[in-house]
């Protein structure tokens, strides 16, 4: 299946051909008067907090024993934009190890003045989560589907999806691993078993590549994976409408709750190490 791509898309038209349909679209131009596409940079966020400490994960945690650091966020940035300059323009990223990323970082509640810079209007009217992914290139969040539609907004660098449709479902191997606002799969498509998860060979995904710029629309019960082409800073606005709220959301912050209490899946989780 290809994915569309538009530009400027009026909203009706968003809702009508897209978020009705339950169907992924790259969309352009929709971010051009968003100060912070120019404003957004590593540098901006370098000098932005110097003495705040991050959450840092350490490779592919939704299949990998999660490691998780902290680091300064200065440092942090100092790190990726180091990374950036010493990679060649050929060096693979598909078996990137042990690469570190600021993931699932609550930007808004730490910097609540950037909110004016992002006007994600397409969700008017729907309860909205967004969250920040802040790296260097080869960044790997593994298969897994969000319980939010999402519009990943991609500010700085490069990023390439792989979607895979809900009907994929039975050859991806749903696991019973925790991970807020998502539901993952058991299968590591960097290095499948198909002695473990013969069926995963007859999952066709589709490649999208996400530039600055561009906005990524992954309708829930979507599978995908996400790499970092180039290092990145995004924002994936998550939305629930009322009816998806009750059914959704707030049943997943009351299990993320439980959880943080030890009450559920204590030590089969992508958030916490053993």
């Amino acid at each position: 299946m290809e994915i569309d791509h538009i530009h400027r898309p009026s909203k009706g038209e968003f809702f009508e051909r897209y978020f009705k349909r339950n169907r992924p679209v790259l969309m352009s131009g929709i971010m051009d008067d968003w100060p912070a596409k120019e404003k957004w940079t590593f540098g901006y966020f370098k000098n932005l907090a110097k003495e705040m400490q991050v959450r840092i994960e350490i490779g592919n945690v939704l299949h990998d024993r999660p490691q998780i650091e902290r680091l300064g966020l200065t440092e942090y940035i100092e790190l990726i934009e180091g990374a950036e300059a010493a990679r060649s323009e050929d060096a693979t990223l598909k078996d990137a190890e042990g690469v570190p990323y600021l993931a699932y970082f609550d930007i808004f509640k730490y910097f609540p003045g950037l909110k004016t810079d992002v006007e994600f209007s397409f969700w008017k009217g729907r309860f909205r989560f967004p969250i920040a992914w802040i790296g260097p290139a080869g960044t790997f969040t593994g298969l897994h589907w969000d319980v939010g539609h999402n519009l990943f907004a991609q500010f700085c660098g490069k990023k390439e999806f792989t979607l895979y449709p809900p009907e994929s479902t039975p050859y991806l191997y749903t696991s019973k691993k925790y991970d807020i606002g998502s539901i993952l799969s058991q299968v590591d498509s960097r290095r499948p078993d198909f002695q473990r998860f013969p069926l995963f060979k007859k999952a066709e995904g589709t490649k999208v590549i996400v530039e600055a710029g561009q906005i990524l629309y992954t309708p829930r019960g979507w599978w995908h994976q996400v790499l970092a082409l180039k290092a990145s800073i995004s924002v994936s606005c998550f939305a629930f409408g009322l009816k998806d709220g009750i059914m959704h959301a707030l049943p997943g912050l009351a299990m993320h709750a439980l959880h943080l209490g030890g009450l559920y899946r204590k030590s089969n989780c992508a958030c916490h190490p053993d």
